[in-house]
């Protein structure tokens, strides 16, 4: 029984290393709001994803709560005024929003 117990131990190590080496946080200018939220890489994808989320979310779920609940709430944070809540938020983004509102009206996103 051991075994398995230092093994979960060792995987719950494991996955908060990477949560928190992924870990983004900053103020978004275009939403009015501080923002926190672990990317699904620290280099390559480092946007907010809806999908990466609602997995990381189920991993937390295991063993931090309420870091669960934060990852949530932070995806809830980017939902637009129509309810929608985008495929990818761009928190950190200001350029990429300001392009971004050539193809969604500003209405929408804000």
């Amino acid at each position: 029984m051991y075994g398995r117990t230092k093994l979960r131990q060792d995987l719950i190590t494991q996955a908060r290393k990477i949560f928190k080496n992924n870990l983004k946080t900053g103020y978004a200018k275009w939403k009015n709001t501080p923002y926190r939220f672990i990317a699904p890489s620290n280099v390559e994808y480092t946007y907010q994803f809806f999908w990466d989320t609602a997995f990381h979310t189920i991993v937390l779920s295991h063993f931090d709560v309420e870091w669960a609940k934060r990852e949530i709430l932070s995806l809830l944070k980017g939902q637009w005024k129509n309810g929608k809540i985008p495929h990818v938020i761009f928190w950190g983004n200001e350029l990429f929003i300001k392009n971004l509102t050539f193809f969604v009206p500003v209405t929408v996103l804000y």
